[in-house]
């Protein structure tokens, strides 16, 4: 009986530190960023910052984006897919272009009135499962 509650306890604490180091794993790794040509936002409003985002035909298909004052962003194409853009973006007058850290893929967009339209033209095109098309507006 006393080995029993042993081995239950061990089970317990690695079954802790296994959860401990899957947490720790989640966190955002942070990257250098060597590229010389980006411009950094610094001129925008407090307001700039924050959550935008485009309500799909569903609350499964909602794309958000996060912009954070260090200049980095997080692009959720909707709930649905497994692929989340992370990386650096620019604010140039009233064009802000998110670029995905693995430089595969940009997305561009006007700041209209505290809202971020899709310029479909001048972004990538893939969008996993993401209702967003040219035009689009992220609130």
């Amino acid at each position: 009986m006393k080995i029993g509650k042993n081995i239950a306890g061990m089970l317990a604490l690695l079954m802790a530190v296994a959860m401990l180091f899957s947490l720790s794993a989640c966190g955002k790794k942070k990257t250098k960023n060597t590229d010389t040509k980006s411009t950094a936002v610094v001129s925008a409003d407090a307001d700039f910052f924050g959550k935008y985002v485009f309500g799909g035909s569903d609350a499964a298909h909602e794309s958000i984006i996060v912009l954070g004052e260090d200049g980095s962003f997080t692009f959720t194409f909707s709930h649905l897919s497994e692929y989340v853009g992370h990386g650096q973006y620019t604010l140039e007058g009233d064009v802000l272009t998110l670029k995905t850290d693995d430089g595969q893929y940009h997305y561009t967009f006007k700041v209209v009135d505290g809202t971020l339209v899709l310029d479909g033209k001048n972004s990538s095109k893939e969008t996993w499962t993401g209702e967003f098309k040219d035009g689009s507006v992220f609130e």
